[in-house]
């Protein structure tokens, strides 16, 4: 109607043709017959192609070695159509074998119509696992000739020598396993570089990557029960510090002429606010640390070894987990309203989580620490108190800073009770978790009072939700108590409990 042709509509064509399978082999196929052996043979491929997908293929580019990892395939529906186009040879050739191009430089000379209609597409989409050649294996060719090879009598033949030690092998000849690889796709690292590392010059004419965000490296030394006692600091301290370092070291230097051995709590109430942020990086010049013990979490002065005399017993430190009133810390508080922040009383909620025996004010905690039988030589666990005794008075310890936060307080009984019971079998057990349990907390670098505090605002939420659990059941929450219950009904009702209130637990 505008005086344009139409365009010519392309030509019908049938599509009763036959169903076929396809196989996209991830290779140049040269010679047909070695691809079909790779893949199985003629006998494997028609009953995965008549399996319409539910089989799949398997790849082996060493048909004959039985510790190949293979080439696993991937079945598609689909319903694409194979077009079978002839045209002359001379496009094609001019065209290097490209199929579109030669039909455009053919300019019409050719013909095009359904040959197949693909139902069924097999993919190699997975990478290649790792391979491991067994040609140089004696064990790997016992194994073929016996296990492999399906007849009983040849797996009958198959020996192990079991008491040969594999420590005496020097090249240990064993079967690959099954799987190197867990990773059979391909994905996207997405690696972005770290936003405060930068390049800067190494002062040798070439450049190298620093992290600008992270600290200064602190030199620390902290050792372990058996290692011995440093008498100084690393050499990398040996030079002199800047100011506010060195008004530190003066403020550290007269504290320890006083106390050997302090906890990091304590530290911090007696240097002054502006030099709060130098202690950390000022203590390895005058201190180092155990790495877990008796002595964990304090500084040492150099050339004290509190493992040398007991006069250092009153230094040790006591872990008490999930107890303090930290959320009510107040680091200036001062004498004229109660005990100094690091100390206990008695009488006041505790603040902090790890105590020094020395600290402790309380007068019949006092005598008894200097009343409790020593130990010929240090012990890595108790330090220099004998176990029993030292036992009964850190559970008197634990029971006073309780009964102080939860506003109780101990009758002269309760107290006679806790210093003659004789330890059970489950208190020992007990005993021992918890000792495990600082230590595995050292070993985590949770020794810092400080890098805990936020943790204990949490803990003391999950305290409030068992404090209604036990005030709802008439369940107590101490070790000892709860392996005496009785009542299977509570015992039932307890995990029901649970089970309805796990998902209302506030996170961390």
């Amino acid at each position: 109607m505008n005086g344009k042709a139409s365009p010519k509509l392309a030509e019908l064509q049938s599509l009763e043709v036959p169903h076929i399978t396809a196989i996209e082999f991830p290779g140049n196929v040269i010679n047909d017959n070695k691809a079909v052996e790779l893949l199985g043979g003629q006998a494997t491929l028609g009953r995965i192609c008549t399996s319409r997908g539910e089989d799949q293929l398997e790849l082996r580019y060493r048909p004959g070695d039985p510790f190949e990892h293979p080439l696993r395939s991937s079945a598609s529906k689909t319903q694409n159509i194979l077009l079978e186009v002839k045209l002359p040879k001379k496009f094609l050739d001019q065209a290097n074998g490209d199929i579109q191009k030669a039909i455009q430089l053919s300019k019409g000379k050719y013909t095009a119509k359904p040959k197949y209609i693909i139902e069924t597409n097999y993919r190699f989409r997975e990478m290649s696992d790792f391979q491991f050649l067994t040609r140089g294996s004696s064990f790997a060719q016992k194994m073929k000739d016996s296990i492999f090879s399906g007849n009983i009598q040849n797996i009958k033949t198959l020996t192990l020598d079991m008491n040969e030690p594999f420590s005496s092998k020097e090249d240990l000849d064993m079967l690959p396993p099954p799987k190197f690889a867990p990773v059979t796709l391909p994905f996207n690292y997405g690696y972005r570089q770290n936003v405060g590392v930068t390049v800067v010059e190494d002062g040798k004419g070439g450049s190298k990557l620093v992290n600008t965000k992270t600290g200064p490296k602190l030199y620390s030394i902290t050792i372990s029960a058996d290692d011995p006692s440093p008498t100084g600091p690393l050499k990398e301290l040996e030079g002199p510090p800047d100011k506010p370092t060195q008004e530190c070291l003066d403020v550290l230097t007269k504290l320890f002429d006083e106390r050997p051995i302090w906890s990091r709590r304590a530290l911090e109430y007696h240097v002054p606010a502006h030099l709060q942020k130098s202690i950390k990086s000022t203590l390895p010049r005058i201190s180092y640390s155990f790495r877990g013990g008796p002595w964990r979490s304090t500084a040492v002065k150099f050339g004290v070894d509190p493992r040398s005399s007991p006069e250092y017993r009153f230094y040790q430190t006591r872990y008490f987990r999930n107890i303090s009133s930290e959320k009510n810390y107040d680091s200036k508080r001062t004498r004229r309203n109660g005990p100094l922040p690091y100390e206990f009383d008695g009488k006041s909620p505790a603040f902090g989580s790890l105590f020094q025996l020395c600290d402790a004010t309380d007068p019949q905690l006092k005598q008894l620490i200097k009343d409790c039988p020593l130990r010929e030589s240090a012990d890595p666990v108790d330090g220099w108190f004998e176990s029993a005794q030292y036992e009964r008075i850190v559970s008197l310890f634990k029971a006073k800073m309780i009964a102080c936060k939860t506003g109780q307080s101990l009758s002269p009984e309760k107290i006679e009770e806790i210093l003659t019971k004789e330890r059970s079998e489950e208190d020992k057990v007990a005993n021992q978790i918890e000792n495990d349990e600082q230590q595995f907390d050292s070993d985590l670098g949770n020794e810092d009072e400080d890098e805990t505090r936020a943790g204990e605002e949490f803990v003391d939420k999950l305290n409030e939700s068992e404090k209604s659990l036990s005030d709802s059941f008439g369940i107590p929450k101490t070790h000892s108590e709860v392996t005496s219950i009785d009542d299977a009904s509570k015992i039932q009702d307890l995990f029901g409990y649970v089970l309805q209130n796990a998902s209302k637990r506030p996170g961390p």
